[in-house]
């Protein structure tokens, strides 16, 4: 009798096999996937926070006029999480009749970062900074969020300078991963810090 010369097909063990090691393989390499993907987030988040500064001081000097950066706290409906958090900025150009009008769109960090809301990591976000609303500046309904947000401000001069009060304090806010938790008493492993100087309104990036 002779030999069939047709392939074998794997057999049900042998698949099972097949199938077990590429779950443990997924298992070893999704980790560090994931922790790629939060890290390139971060970094993607601070360059959008140094883009935003940038942007208001070069309007400010360029057309001058005092230009405001607001930064927002909200909920995020994306993930249902209920917690208001820091996750957005806008630049806005003031008006001699106190009107503000917008230099961009809301700008959104990533999934998964925030700006730290707590007064140690983030003096420059602190309830001092807190946006006050006029009959010429009402507050806007933002885009998938409306009037349900909190806003901090710096403002940009024409010359340059901010309003911060250059003998009060390094001004500065803290980027991280928001699993890691709001309001933190020290940085946690990985973070990005910016620090304004009051006098020439730079922004200045920490990293570890």
């Amino acid at each position: 009798m002779k030999r069939s010369l047709l392939p074998r097909g794997f057999s049900l063990v042998e698949l099972l096999v097949v199938m077990a090691i590429l779950i443990v393989l997924m298992a070893l390499t999704l980790p560090a996937i994931n922790s790629t993907m939060q890290a390139n987030n971060l970094t993607h988040a601070t360059q959008a926070v140094l883009d935003e500064l940038s942007l208001a001081r070069q309007s400010a000097t360029s057309k001058n006029r005092v230009v405001e950066t607001r930064f927002y706290r909200f909920a995020d409906p994306a993930s249902g999480s209920p917690d208001q958090r820091f996750r957005a900025l806008q630049n806005f150009e003031l008006q001699e009749d106190g009107s503000a009008v917008a230099i961009d769109r809301m700008r959104r960090l990533p999934q998964g970062v925030i700006i730290d809301g707590g007064a140690t990591l983030s003096p420059l976000l602190g309830s001092a900074r807190a946006k006050q609303w006029t009959t010429n500046d009402t507050q806007i309904p933002l885009p998938g969020i409306g009037t349900a947000y909190e806003t901090r401000i710096v403002r940009l001069r024409p010359d340059g300078s901010t309003d911060l009060l250059a003998s009060a304090q390094p001004w500065f806010a803290t980027l991280h991963y928001e699993n890691t938790g709001d309001n933190l008493s020290s940085p946690p492993p990985n973070f990005a810090m910016i620090q304004i100087d009051p006098w020439t309104g730079q922004a200045q990036l920490y990293r570890p």
